[in-house]
């Protein structure tokens, strides 16, 4: 990342959409490809004129309407190939891995008003959640490293006293009647377990008044739960009833995996959700610039991106390397 982009000022709106996921996981607490995924997206592409029957003619963009064939396809793919679940007082383990622009500022922190126009570091992080149903869970996370792509950048940081550029939360227990935010007023993790499989009832439960950017955080907030194949089927099957989620094309995670982006403006920036419609996963988010004009950024510029990196069952609220030590 060069110099001249990382000096350019972000505006206050892009801040806050930046750090939207770090910030509601904190608020909560305080987931040959090429070829195939190409395969994909002409199939979706081909299908347009037939989905804009079907969804509403002329009122449904083509990008829409490819959206929702790429998530009927993630919704076959999800029943094909179910996820193990764990078992009454076993854990689902989740990992994932961020990196996005912090401003270097006395203090710290992340974007705020006032520091859009500072000079940025780059911040990578891991976190994970450990999940039962049945006993206490556990949270964590910490910095993987804090990188300056610019010469000024570090040596502000370095006349400011070297600042602390992140603060976690210290880390936490998951209550199984915990309460997650998805939806209007939140719901707990049992009673989003205990939905049925049913697409109408899951867009009138959970994102009925919610704007489409929003929608497409619940999915990723819901995938940190061991939700079963029909209800991630019918939780895609939803999403194509919401209103601005539009097809964005090929995307690569943060760990190289490939799959499709399906995103929805917010602001001066676009969020995406990125999934593999082979196999019915949620592969992570990002925060995409879309107003170049506001932002003073390159459209297309990726400032926050999270990327699911492990799943898996443990037998204890731990990582599974140290899940296994302690057997």
């Amino acid at each position: 990342m060069s110099e001249e982009l990382l000096d350019l000022p972000i505006v206050e709106e892009l801040g806050a959409a930046l750090v939207a996921g770090f910030r509601r996981r904190e608020a909560r607490r305080l987931r040959r490809p090429a070829v195939r995924a190409a395969a994909l997206v002409a199939a979706a592409t081909g299908a347009v004129a037939v989905l804009l029957s079907q969804l509403g003619g002329g009122a449904v963009s083509p990008a829409e309407a490819a959206a929702a064939r790429v998530l009927r396809t993630a919704a076959q793919a999800a029943v094909a190939h179910p996820e193990r679940l764990p078992k009454p007082g076993q854990f689902l383990f989740v990992r994932w891995r961020t990196v996005y622009l912090t401003p270097v500022v006395a203090g710290g922190g992340m974007i705020a008003r006032g520091a859009e126009r500072a000079p940025k570091a780059v911040v990578t992080t891991t976190f994970w959640d450990a999940w039962s149903a049945t006993r206490v869970g556990r949270t964590n996370g910490r910095v993987l490293s804090v990188r300056f792509p610019t010469a000024s950048a570090r040596a502000l940081w370095v006349r400011l006293g070297r600042p602390r550029l992140v603060e976690l939360a210290a880390p936490a227990g998951i209550e199984p009647s915990e309460s997650i935010a998805v939806g209007r007023g939140g719901l707990t993790v049992r009673k989003l377990l205990a939905l049925p499989p049913n697409a109408r009832v899951i867009d009138r439960r959970l994102f009925a008044g919610a704007v489409a950017s929003n929608v497409l955080d619940y999915v990723r907030a819901i995938d940190l739960y061991p939700i079963s194949a029909r209800l991630r089927a019918a939780v895609y099957r939803a999403l194509t009833l919401v209103p601005g989620i539009r097809y964005e094309g090929r995307a690569r995670t943060l760990t190289g995996r490939v799959g499709v982006a399906l995103g929805a403006p917010d602001g001066l920036v676009r969020a995406d959700l990125i999934i593999d419609p082979r196999t019915g996963s949620v592969l992570g988010n990002r925060t995409v610039v879309i107003d170049s004009a506001a932002t003073r950024l390159p459209a297309g510029t990726v400032v926050y991106e999270e990327t699911v990196t492990e799943r898996a069952i443990t037998d204890t609220a731990a990582p599974p390397e140290a899940s296994r030590l302690r057997r």
